[in-house]
């Protein structure tokens, strides 16, 4: 490991010795390269010795340049080391005690300490020594914070102390400091400004150079350049200060005279600048002054360069770094598609029998009743019916449910059998959800939106506008209105014959308010019971509303979904006042009662038992065993045992587990098809092939045979495909489906565009609700058009703060073991501990992870390191080279750029909103909604084609491609359909050939994905 003091070593005073990473190292990458990316790197203070950075490991390099030394390495990523004024030291950045923090060690590579302790989900950036070396400054942030604060951290120890901004508060709260450096006499901090964090299709200036006074507070702003000003370096004497700006496409160095305020070009290009990504290395590798102030050392071209400023002649220092990087070996599990019977992976909406016997649920959009004792299953809706949210009459004699079709969703009841006819109930079409037969037996509550908004909407996240809470009487279906009910979910029933509860949500992502409220069934008289909050996405400490609560039939309890996870919680009553806690620090009695997850949830009729679904497995556990058991036993029983040997909550004996399987027949072509004299393009091989005047045989669903004038069995139905070319569908490896959500519908207006443009299977890369797996199985089944449809599952987020490879390894069983799914999303789910963690459990899963780029390279780069599956996202820096170009092709990473959505510059869907013209393209308006269309045609930013990203970035992939990597075609989903081909013109912009985009359209995609033996190429045996 990098790690190099060992117990033996002393540890100066209480500064921690770095743990080692989770994993350890299985592979490496030996390459010489004399071009680096991103070159961070520092001079001594005698002038003698250069410091680099090298994905993630440090080397040393004499100052005439030559063959570098290896000073740090091993799997934790070191980066942006600086000496110390008295050059007996390097500080640097590194994560190797699993998350980032900043370090110090001796100039030779020994002694290495930590300096800082920061929280958990910290990025740090940019150190910076004391000009009398007793204290090191440095920019810390992250996800949570966006923003960067500057802090400083005492050789001698402490917690540190905050240098910008002093104070906190509403004021200061976006501000946004980085690159920040002492003057010599230590009186002001130099350093780069902008009000709050990253975002997309920026506009510039972004960034200037500030001063601050650090006895007054007082900030000076020195610049006001057009494309922004950063990094600032000041030289020896102090009377120098260079900085970096972006002019016209390129970054440059400019250099001011601090006594006459002269300010001239210094260097141009250098290194393009960050100031259109995460910049977690900060906007611009840092400039050095030699310790004589006559040569000012930067990096462009991957090379590093000086610059005498007498002159302003330039010169390269060469180099060749004898790279050896330790990596963990590419997870890469593929698997088959398209065998056998179709599974239903979900059961939704469960709704237990007053009796406790049954529960009724939807799976495949249709409701079944399941026994529990014998396990019997009873289909009561048709496949032609989208149904969902059954709820139970008082008697348990019948059930009402909602459904949804292209002309709206109604209200419907059914008896519990299987010989049972739906009968309607509602007179007006609606979006009706979550239905709740009332105790007096002969009306139901539901919550209705309206039809056309969401017939008019590209998809939903929950309800729609104009929600409100009404009663449908059973006998004729006269609707009353109880409430306007904006943001209300799940109307249930607790101790109360006269109230309803409600829980308030503000949605997806969302910190709006919410709670568990009640009124009377007239809808006065409203009051808030329970509020409850967990872990958020992006490492957010604020935390998210639970996504939902009920309150139990007795009043005592409440189950509480949060993160994925189901808790239950004493509660002090209903008349009490309200209660605000989080599960992680809970003020009321509180316990987990999973580790897997948990999708849908219920109470018994009685509260006595908890009954929640994951997948397709329902769970049952009685209340009374919940916090019955002792605590100080279950605190010195865990004590004793090895985390890895803990039972998970869903393995307590308590807990009664029962898979329900619904199966449906996978839909297949009755007759076999001969296509006549077509010219394939197999791409069967990495070379270019075209079989002229071929035939090719389908037979059911696979293709039965290739070749010139085929014999076919009698009755084969036979087209002439003459003077038409047949290549492999096209996969989409990066997609996005919008989709109705929670109440589904039988037509996908994203699917059929897809696959009126050719795309034949797509995987829909973190979708956010699990619905995409239903959507997987309809379309299966054929119950639905669409593409093959693939999902990695809700993505795998901060939220859940795993503490260990147990907890997610119980969190990836869901995926692998509930959801069926091969293919994950590893979305921010934290520090470098935790992204270890993933990638053990996955590996033991035999499962595929990829992952957010998230608009950072140092991220990017451990991810390849790490081993990931994919990379999702273009590298956000514009011009790679050849130590990065090597990693992604000899992993073998699946990388997907998704150009339309460029990082490091504006959207590359931009350019062909503006330059195509989509809305005349009748096949777009043939499958796309209307205000789809409006919403996305009309009106569209504007950039300079000149500072279009998307075609560099094209050629870094193509440069990937060239060394052998693989590079797949994701259009984002931006624009389903036609926004695939959009996509492949992108990627085709960096030179790649059509035999080469082709492929990364095809088999190169499918190999990504794990489904080459049955996709990818036309091929005798695949999916046709």
């Amino acid at each position: 490991m990098k790690r190099s003091i060992t117990g033996s070593v002393l540890v100066l005073l209480s500064f921690c010795v770095a743990a080692e990473l989770p994993l350890e190292s299985n592979a490496t990458l030996e390459l010489s390269t004399s071009t680096v990316t991103w070159l961070s790197f520092d001079l001594s203070p005698d002038g003698q010795t250069f410091v680099l950075e090298v994905l993630g490991e440090l080397y040393t390099l004499p100052i005439e340049g030559g063959i570098a030394e290896p000073l740090s390495t091993g799997l934790a990523f070191d980066s942006q080391p600086v000496y110390s004024p008295d050059g007996e030291h390097i500080a640097f950045v590194s994560d190797r005690s699993g998350h980032e923090n900043l370090w110090v060690m001796r100039a030779d590579g020994t002694a290495a300490r930590e300096l800082s302790d920061t929280a958990e989900d910290s990025e740090l950036m940019s150190p910076s020594w004391a000009p009398d070396g007793s204290h090191v400054i440095v920019s810390v942030g992250g996800w949570r914070t966006r923003v960067y604060r500057v802090w400083a951290y005492h050789l001698a120890g402490g917690k540190g102390v905050r240098l910008a901004p002093r104070r906190s508060g509403a004021a200061t709260e976006s501000h946004n400091y980085v690159g920040a450096i002492y003057s010599a006499d230590g009186r002001y901090l130099y350093h780069a400004f902008k009000e709050g964090g990253f975002g997309y299709n920026q506009q510039l200036p972004l960034w200037q150079v500030r001063r601050l006074e650090l006895s007054t507070n007082e900030h000076v702003e020195l610049t006001a350049a057009v494309g922004s000003a950063f990094r600032p370096v000041l030289s020896p004497s102090g009377t120098k200060l260079v900085y970096g700006t972006r002019f016209d496409t390129q970054t440059g160095l400019r250099i001011r005279d601090l006594r006459s305020g002269r300010d001239d070009w210094l260097a141009y290009p250098v290194q393009r600048d960050e100031q259109e990504s995460r910049y977690t290395r900060d906007l611009l590798p840092k400039p050095v002054f030699s310790p004589e102030g006559d040569v000012v050392y930067y990096t462009t071209n991957g090379q590093l360069h000086g610059v005498r400023l007498e002159t302003r002649e330039t010169f390269n220092v060469p180099f060749e770094i004898p790279l050896k990087l330790d990596r963990i070996e590419r997870l890469e599990f593929p698997f088959r598609i398209g065998l056998g019977p179709v599974k239903a992976q979900l059961v939704r909406g469960i709704e237990p029998s007053p009796d406790g016997s049954k529960v009724a649920f939807s799976a495949l959009a249709q409701i079944y009743v399941f026994e529990f004792e014998t396990g019997e299953l009873i289909e009561l809706t048709p496949p032609s019916m989208f149904a969902a949210h059954p709820t139970w009459a008082p008697n348990g004699r019948q059930l009402a449910f909602v459904d949804w079709s292209q002309d709206g969703g109604h209200i419907w009841r059914i008896r519990p059998r299987s010989s049972a006819k739906p009968v309607q109930v509602s007179k007006t079409p609606g979006f009706y959800f979550d239905p709740l037969w009332l105790r007096d037996g002969k009306s139901v509550l539901a919550l209705r939106a309206s039809a056309f908004e969401r017939t008019t909407r590209a998809s939903d996240f929950g309800q729609g506008v104009g929600t409100d809470l009404v009663q449908v009487q059973l006998q004729d279906g006269e609707l009353s209105l109880i409430a306007h009910a904006p943001h209300f979910y799940d109307p249930h029933y607790g101790p109360e014959a006269d109230r309803v509860y409600v829980y308030e949500w503000p949605g997806m992502f969302s910190r709006g308010d919410a709670g568990l409220y009640s009124m009377r069934l007239d809808g006065t008289d409203r009051r808030k019971h329970l509020d409850v909050s967990g872990p958020g996405i992006y490492n957010s400490r604020e935390g998210l509303p639970a996504f939902r609560i009920r309150i139990s039939p007795d009043g005592r309890h409440a189950l509480v979904k949060q993160a994925n996870q189901l808790y239950v919680m004493k509660l002090f009553g209903t008349r009490a006042a309200p209660v605000k806690t989080r599960v992680t620090s809970c003020s009321l009695p509180c316990e987990r009662l999973t580790d897997v997850g948990v999708d849908d949830f219920a109470w018994n009729s009685t509260g006595t038992h908890a009954i929640w679904s994951v997948g397709h497995s329902i769970s049952r556990r009685s209340i009374e065993s919940v916090f019955i058991e002792d605590a100080e036993d279950d605190q010195s029983e865990n004590e004793d045992n090895e985390d890895e040997q803990e039972p998970l909550a869903e393995e307590h004996e308590a807990v009664s587990v029962q898979r329900v399987e619904v199966y449906a027949p996978r839909i297949e072509p009755s007759r076999s098809v001969v296509l006549r004299n077509a010219t394939l393009l197999t791409v069967a091989s990495d070379q270019p092939d075209a079989l002229v005047a071929t035939d090719v045989l389908l037979d059911g669903d696979r293709i039965g045979a290739i070749g010139r004038d085929l014999v076919v069995p009698d009755g084969t139905d036979e087209f002439d495909f003459e003077g038409k070319y047949i290549v492999p569908g096209y996969i989409d490896t990066h997609a996005h489906f919008p989709i109705y959500r929670g109440v589904l519908s039988g037509e996908s207006w994203a699917l059929l565009a897809n696959l009126a443009y050719g795309v034949t299977t797509a995987i829909d890369v973190q979708p956010s609700t699990v619905d995409v797996i239903e959507y997987q199985n309809l379309v299966d089944a054929g119950r639905m058009v669409g593409p093959r449809v693939m999902s990695t599952g809700p993505g795998i987020f901060s939220e859940t703060a795993f503490e260990s490879k147990r907890e997610a390894l119980a969190v990836l069983k869901r995926y692998k073991e509930h959801y069926g799914v091969r293919n994950l999303k590893s979305y921010l789910p934290g520090n470098r501990d935790q992204r270890h963690w993933i990638i053990a459990a996955a590996r033991e899963l035999e499962l595929n992870p990829t992952t957010e780029g998230a608009l950072d390279l140092k991220l990017d780069i451990t991810h390849v390191i790490d081993g990931f599956t994919g990379l999702e996202h273009n590298l956000p820096v514009v011009g790679i080279h050849a130590d990065l170009v090597e990693l992604l092709a000899t992993t073998r990473v699946a990388y997907t750029p998704t150009l339309l959505v460029s990082y490091g510059g504006p959207f590359g869907e931009n350019h062909f909103f503006i330059h195509e013209n989509p809305r005349a393209d009748a096949k777009l308006a043939r499958f796309t909604p209307p205000s789809v269309l409006e919403a996305k045609l009309l009106r569209r930013p504007w950039f300079h084609p000149d500072v279009h990203v998307f075609t560099r970035h094209a050629q870094s992939a193509y440069e990937i491609v060239k060394a052998g990597g693989r590079v797949g075609v994701g259009s984002h989903g931006q624009l389903n359909g036609l926004g695939f081909h959009w996509e492949l013109w992108a990627l085709s912009a960096g030179g790649f050939s059509n035999f080469a985009a082709l492929r990364a359209a095809t088999r190169h995609g499918a190999e990504m994905l794990g489904i080459s033996e049955d996709l990818g190429s036309i091929e005798v045996g695949k999916l046709a």
